[in-house]
């Protein structure tokens, strides 16, 4: 027995994807899903970028080709790493969001117009809104059939609110003008676990008090660097920003992801191990005399 050779790991997961593995670089700034900078959880090198997981959820959903020339017109339009993509997942299907940041709306190349402009022949643009909106980010939605050249991208703009309760807000841009969407507040779990409690506990969809916060404030996921409540029109949610990647395969599983992106995660798990991740989700009331809250739909998000 003891003379055996060591028995050798199971072969990596293949790739869905026919684009190539983007590498990590060692001196890549790794930026989270507000534009900030992080150091990175242990060396990068040999590691793989985010995007990646990206790539594979467009495989997928049968949009890589589609998705792979949006992420490469962005990179050329925005620059590296400049744009914060969320991968989102209900009900059994995908859907993304991509936000650009431009907090004083200085720079020409990140307006809606011009953003739109780049993705000329690639996504139908949805109408730009009448008159302006002061916002510092706003964000593009699409589907699958988005993707693939059909109708349905969705704007919304984003009003930051200097951190105080309530003011930081969203905006959904449709053919009625906008429409309030969400609101946010942002915490630092490690200095004010308290105020996220309160927040968390006012919420109509939690349901008992006690079994609802047990199931939204995860162990591990509540020990993030930044979380986000958000109140929405038909659900409210929270986000975990800077999570591990041992947290982000906890976190898919947990939420019933399609079996190919938690297998792409798990077999992965030590070369993303530099990323901190974003994770979120949204919950409404559960169904009964004493619900504990449903989570109905959930995202991860990073940036290319």
């Amino acid at each position: 027995m003891l003379g055996r050779p060591p028995i050798a790991p199971p072969p990596p997961v293949p790739s869905l994807a026919q684009r190539a593995e983007e590498l990590a670089v060692a001196d890549e700034v790794l930026r989270d899903y507000v534009l900030a900078p992080y150091p990175p959880r242990r060396d990068p090198r040999g590691g793989l970028r985010a995007v990646n997981l990206l790539v594979e959820s467009f495989a997928l959903a049968g949009v890589e080709a589609q998705g792979g020339r949006v992420i490469d017109r962005l990179r050329a339009q925005l620059g590296p790493g400049r744009t914060v993509w969320g991968l989102k997942h209900r009900g059994g299907a995908l859907s993304w969001e991509l936000y650009v940041y431009d907090p004083g709306r200085e720079r020409a190349e990140a307006t809606i117009a011009a953003v739109l402009g780049c993705l000329d022949g690639l996504v139908v643009a949805p109408p730009l809104p009448d008159r302006p909106i002061a916002h510092h980010m706003w964000s593009l939605e699409l589907d699958g059939a988005a993707l693939a050249g059909g109708p349905g991208a969705r704007l919304t703009c984003y009003v930051n609110g200097a951190d105080q309760a309530g003011a930081s807000r969203s905006y959904t841009l449709g053919d009625q003008g906008p429409e309030l969407a969400n609101l946010y507040t942002f915490h630092d779990p490690r200095v004010a676990p308290r105020a996220i409690i309160e927040r968390v506990t006012t919420s109509v969809h939690l349901g008992t008090p006690s079994a609802g916060l047990a199931a939204v404030l995860w162990p591990g996921l509540h020990r993030c660097r930044r979380l986000c409540v958000a109140n929405k029109r038909a659900a409210d949610g929270l986000y975990f920003s800077g999570v591990d990647t041992d947290q982000l395969a906890l976190f898919l599983t947990r939420l019933g992801w399609p079996a190919p992106l938690r297998s792409h995660v798990d077999d992965r798990r030590a070369r993303y191990g530099h990323l901190a991740w974003d994770l979120g989700f949204d919950f409404t009331i559960g169904a009964g005399s004493n619900p504990a809250p449903a989570i109905a739909k959930s995202a991860v998000y990073a940036t290319f």
